[in-house]
């Protein structure tokens, strides 16, 4: 089974209290070359809806435009809903698969599923907006970030071994970069590891200068 997959299953199980059986969905062998070759499709059902999982074959996701589109060809062969499954999406494009109503999952960070009623423009609305400088914790994973020169993945763990924090407080550092555009946090597994916005040191610093205390 899909890495992702595993992780959509275990956080809707985890959050709702739903249990998934998640298998391959057959229907795909009938969609064009480009779609099969696009994505992996799995299908399941939550609360007696019937669900197509979507998942990007490779890092490079479409548009939330061109899901839509592709969505339009797959409805074709598939009745039920649709749940869009990335490691990460940037706020940008959340924003834009909720005015088109994607629903999509970000295993144990976001989820947007109108079909089920959970909605949550608002919630994101209010966590940004109540980020407005970085905590001490966040600001020590910046300067780490910023001096950092190696390759290890950087992970609340990780960090936590050589800055001291909790790996609760490093988590809470991470959603913190995540909010403010500093960085992006993808799921790896049961990891949540850290990529910065912008691989420009300099530039990077000149993002943060206005969220520092």
């Amino acid at each position: 089974m899909n890495r992702i997959v595993d992780s959509f299953r275990q956080y809707i199980e985890e959050s709702l209290g739903v249990s998934l059986e998640v298998e391959g969905w057959q229907g795909i062998a009938a969609m064009p070359a480009f779609v099969r070759s696009s994505y992996r499709l799995f299908q399941t059902s939550m609360n007696g809806l019937n669900c197509l999982l979507i998942v990007p074959s490779n890092e490079n996701s479409p548009t939330p435009s061109v899901l839509e589109k592709h969505i339009a060809l797959l409805r074709r062969k598939w009745a039920g809903e649709f749940i869009y499954l990335r490691e990460s999406i940037t706020s940008y494009n959340r924003q834009r698969l909720m005015q088109r109503g994607i629903p999509f999952v970000v295993p144990f960070n976001q989820m947007y599923l109108p079909a089920f009623g959970l909605h949550l423009r608002e919630s994101f609305k209010n966590r940004q907006s109540s980020v407005l400088r970085l905590s001490p914790s966040a600001q020590a994973v910046l300067l780490f970030g910023l001096y950092d020169t190696g390759k290890e993945r950087l992970t609340p763990s990780f960090i936590a071994a050589r800055l001291g924090y909790s790996g609760m407080t490093l988590t809470r550092a991470f959603r913190e970069l995540d909010i403010l555009g500093l960085a992006d946090v993808r799921t790896r597994g049961r990891d949540r590891v850290l990529h910065w916005a912008d691989d420009d040191r300099k530039a990077l610093w000149g993002k943060a200068f206005e969220f520092l205390r």
